[in-house]
């Protein structure tokens, strides 16, 4: 006679566990029934317990891989040299087996073979330049968004001779964009068929962000000297942006940094919260405890905050008490605020919050501010998400280590292995 009893792994079914009896019949007992379910939850508790540690072992690589790219972005100015090093190792973030990088010739609407993981790299480059209408990149630039390839040798998105010439079966294909400005894709393949989680979405399109912030960086350190000087100081940032990975140190820093490079008398660090852009961080404000926590209503016209977040866009103004007649009112009033400058701090297409300047001299901000404060954004929003990755997963590690204790705890009280050993 047989009982099986079913595992169940986050409140759904994950299979049975079978035990056998040698009598040709058996009546099983409640409390042998109960011993059976126990065992049946200790077991699943167990492969709950490993599941959760592969997970926080991926995302402790994954956060490594954006770390290197991060720091590869740094130490590599030769455009071609940085991309043909993050293809080799960026294939580690979902275990790909390769990686293709095209640049994006917008003039002459063309594809461009930049690099590939190592043993394709030639190939791939003699390829060379394809017509938007003939390549992954131009389908998934016109797109706009992520591009999905379960079966490539069947997909009208791959050309069938590039199809042929490598070996993959499955692949994604991500735009690499800065702001609006198409940059090129990053494409990514298995040799074997291949569903993509959503996890693996997410992590590839937020490292496909630091590539494309990586491509924008290098080419601003071959351009002329005023935007050489300008990718310098950006370097810089984000080397002191990189320098910790808990929020509170990075906002400190954050504001230390702007300073350096953005002249204000007071300046503010806003994170969307609900319908709400709440301060978590400034710096220059007379009445500093009274600003942190401030929380301005995205849906209220009176505050300039919800024209940045809503258009996505940079908003400078030159009088801002004459715009906005909350400028004039407690507890902004202090600080003699009359020129501001908002940016939006975005990352993977998601609006994170915003970063906020004042001057107390009216029409102060330019254009070129507005740049060079729309490229700190673009350093400042990664290290704010890597620093809020990290608090996650250490919550995550704390949890699951309070769970391997009760779970070896139940065991113990169980002897699951004697009961295992007579059945």
């Amino acid at each position: 006679t047989v009982a099986i009893v079913p595992v169940f792994l986050e409140g759904q079914i994950w299979g049975v566990m079978g035990f056998g009896h040698s009598d040709l019949e058996h009546n099983w007992q409640v409390p042998e029934v109960d011993a059976l379910r126990a065992a049946a939850s200790t077991f699943g508790a167990a492969l709950q317990r490993w599941q959760n540690e592969e997970q926080r072992q991926a995302q402790e690589r994954f956060l490594t891989t954006l770390a290197d790219i991060t720091q590869m972005s740094m130490e590599i100015p030769n455009i071609e040299a940085m991309l043909q090093a993050l293809a080799d190792r960026i294939t580690d973030i979902i275990d790909a087996d390769d990686c293709y990088i095209t640049l994006w010739d917008a003039e002459n609407r063309q594809s461009i073979p930049i690099a590939a993981s190592a043993d394709l790299r030639q190939a791939f480059q003699a390829t060379g330049r394809r017509p938007a209408e003939d390549s992954v990149t131009g389908a998934t630039l016109k797109l706009g968004r992520t591009l999905i390839v379960e079966d490539i040798k069947s997909s009208d998105y791959v050309s069938t001779t590039v199809a042929e010439q490598f070996s993959a079966c499955s692949g994604i294909a991500l735009p690499l964009m800065a702001g609006t400005d198409p940059l090129g894709v990053f494409f990514m393949t298995f040799r074997e068929p291949h569903r993509f989680s959503p996890e693996e979405i997410a992590r590839c399109e937020q490292a496909t962000q630091q590539v494309a912030l990586a491509i924008a960086k290098a080419r601003l350190l071959n351009s002329e000297q005023a935007a050489r000087r300008r990718a310098e100081t950006l370097q810089r940032i984000t080397e002191a942006l990189s320098s910790s990975i808990h929020l509170h140190d990075v906002l400190d820093t954050m504001m230390t940094e702007l300073q350096r490079v953005l002249p204000y008398d007071s300046a503010s660090v806003q994170e969307i919260q609900g319908n709400h852009a709440v301060i978590i961080a400034c710096r220059g404000f007379p009445n500093h405890y009274q600003i942190m926590g401030m929380r301005f209503d995205l849906s209220s016209e009176g505050t300039p905050n919800r024209q940045v977040i809503q258009s996505r866009q940079p908003l400078i103004l030159g009088d801002a008490p004459a715009t906005f007649e909350e400028f004039t009112s407690f507890p902004h009033a202090p600080a003699s605020i009359r020129s501001w400058l908002g940016v939006p701090l975005i990352i993977g297409g998601q609006v994170l919050g915003m970063i906020s300047l004042d001057k107390q001299l009216p029409d102060f901000y330019t254009r070129e501010h507005q740049d060079l404060a729309l490229a700190f954004a673009a350093q400042a929003a990664i290290a704010i998400q890597n620093a809020q990755l990290f608090a996650e997963t250490q919550r995550r590690a704390a949890q699951q280590e309070a769970l391997n204790t009760i779970i070896a705890a139940a065991a113990a009280a169980l002897d699951l292995p004697g009961l295992v050993a007579t059945t």
